[in-house]
């Protein structure tokens, strides 16, 4: 007798339990570098296309849940770090974001994330269940120099690629870092705009905030089985690092 597709898949699953979760994974980021709405904005930004510098690992490689998941804007698009392929989990190059990240977090007691090369500290980051993604998975660049986003770009990305992220994760804690991400969430989720305003009326400004719990549940998805804290971590020029290593000590109770 003949053996179906599906009656394979499942034969196949039963042999590797693992296998199941790799191939979901491996359609996330398919999605995301094959995406051809990535690459237009009606905005004044070129958007670069996608390549294969910003290929994205496997969140639970490692570990069963994600610890703590941080939300960036884009990677950089600067002329320097497009020709040298900057970014956070090519440890090829000399990411910027990757040293402040790991120096908070040593600071935050994780030291491990300091020692060695880039390559032995994006496996300890991944290891104790940390990942970071970012809102939009292009380079975003305006007279040779990094732009952020526009946000008709985020809204696209982050509905369609940065939530089947989140849910994939299933992430005890979300960190927001800075005004792209959290200003792209509270437009997709409008329900969370009252709490916007009390942030206000409490921090003054968006640069005093330290750390905002808004919800004890996804604001990604209400229906999760396990619900996750969404924390706010905005960086300061000067400070960010200081306050990004006391807001980890609060967030995962160190």
């Amino acid at each position: 007798m003949s053996t179906t597709p599906a009656r394979q898949r499942r034969q196949d699953a039963k042999a590797d339990p693992g296998r199941a979760k790799r191939l979901n994974w491996n359609g996330i980021t398919s999605e995301i570098s094959e995406c051809q709405d990535c690459v237009t904005s009606k905005q004044d930004v070129t958007v670069l296309p996608w390549d294969d510098s910003l290929t994205l690992p496997d969140p639970l490689s490692r570990v069963e849940r994600v610890r703590l998941l941080m939300i960036s804007w884009s990677p950089p698009g600067g002329n320097e770090a497009i020709q040298r392929r900057h970014f956070f989990y090519n440890a090829a190059s000399k990411d910027r974001l990757r040293p402040k990240l790991f120096t908070a977090f040593s600071r935050a007691g994780f030291e491990n994330l300091k020692q060695d090369g880039a390559l032995e500290q994006l496996d300890r980051f991944l290891s104790q269940g940390f990942y970071l993604t970012p809102t939009v998975f292009r380079r975003c660049s305006k007279g040779g120099k990094d732009k952020p986003p526009p946000l008709d770009l985020r809204m696209h990305s982050y509905r369609k690629h940065v939530l089947k992220i989140v849910q994939y994760c299933k992430p005890m804690n979300v960190v927001l870092l800075g005004k792209a991400p959290l200003e792209t969430m509270l437009r997709a989720n409008p329900e969370y705009l009252p709490e916007l305003q009390v942030f206000y009326r409490e921090c003054g400004r968006l640069r005093d905030c330290r750390v905002l719990a808004i919800a004890r549940s996804y604001p990604f998805d209400q229906n999760a089985p396990e619900n996750g804290f969404l924390h706010i971590s905005y960086w300061p020029r000067g400070r960010g690092i200081d306050l990004l290593a006391g807001d980890v000590l609060r967030i995962l109770g160190q």
